[in-house]
């Protein structure tokens, strides 16, 4: 290793820094920006995975699912609820349990339920809080009251939006599930 550094500097008093000179007087850089993203190359994307926890990559996948829930996405191409709760996750990985078996347990204990928002994070999404609520701003959805995530990218109010939609959309279920079941509502 000494020998290379040597032989570099050897070079570089025998004409090697004006060789850089010359290429770096040459060099185009006019569309150079200092500024913009370096390219995310498969050695970056393999990093990431190696940081990422096992819960993130099955949240993710799960998320993906459920985002289209009959497989009509072309390959490649995914969709994500704009708003989900933690129950619908759970419940998902439940239906799911031989896929996501490990996934449903992790969100199951409750002594991991401070991780649950960091997860929800590192896959798009971010809690959103009910303004009208200034306790904890839950929501009520399915009628019990719980916290929203809704995908990061959203502005405020298309959240809002998506989670209106949810509990209209968790209203019409439970509406379907008592027409079905009426003996369910019986006390």
């Amino acid at each position: 290793m000494l020998d290379y550094f040597s032989k570099l500097w050897d070079w570089y008093e025998t004409g090697g820094f004006d060789h850089v000179a010359a290429y770096l007087q040459a060099y185009d850089l006019l569309r150079f920006d200092p500024k913009a993203t370096p390219p995310k190359t498969p050695a970056f994307w393999e990093i990431v995975g190696a940081n990422r926890a096992p819960e993130e990559s099955e949240l993710a996948a799960l998320l993906a699912m459920m985002g289209d829930p009959i497989g009509l996405n072309d390959p490649g191409m995914v969709t994500l609820p704009e708003a989900i709760t933690v129950a619908q996750v759970i419940a998902a990985a439940a239906r799911n349990m031989g896929q996501f078996d490990e996934l449903w347990s992790w969100l199951a204990d409750r002594g991991k339920r401070r991780q649950v928002p960091g997860r929800f994070e590192k896959v798009g999404y971010a809690m959103t809080r009910n303004p009208a609520d200034q306790h904890d701003g839950q929501w009520v959805v399915a009628g019990k009251r719980q916290t929203v995530y809704t995908l990061k990218h959203l502005s405020g109010r298309e959240q809002f939006k998506a989670v209106a939609a949810l509990q209209k959309q968790a209203e019409q279920q439970a509406a379907r599930f008592n027409a079905n079941h009426p003996k369910a509502n019986k006390g």
